[in-house]
């Protein structure tokens, strides 16, 4: 994930695309499972996004987050204009998700 927007760094992460599985089976989750250590939020190959949290509430924060941040970036990219952010501000925000996720 590119550094844009220092919101959907510090609430989602890097959002993984999560390679297919059949819904109603085990392959589904089997796929789901090696990334859920180190992410919150999820992009589902074939079936959309999804999010995580230690609360309900958390979990569809995070999913505003994702789909207001996914809006932005499609918005600035058919303008033709995606800003990064600096790599120290990209490192500092990185830091600070990884400080706040540790804590909790």
């Amino acid at each position: 994930m590119a550094p844009v927007l220092p919101e959907l760094m510090l609430l989602t992460g890097p959002v993984p695309l999560v390679p297919y599985g059949q819904p109603g089976t085990d392959a589904l989750a089997d796929q789901l499972e090696p990334f859920l250590g180190d992410h919150d939020a999820f992009l589902l190959a074939n079936h959309g996004a999804t999010t995580v949290g230690r609360t309900l509430e958390e979990a569809q924060h995070r999913m505003e987050t994702l789909e207001h941040g996914a809006r932005i970036l499609l918005a600035a990219r058919q303008l033709g204009q995606v800003n990064e952010l600096p790599p120290q501000s990209a490192a500092a925000l990185r830091l600070l998700r990884a400080t706040l996720r540790s804590v909790t």
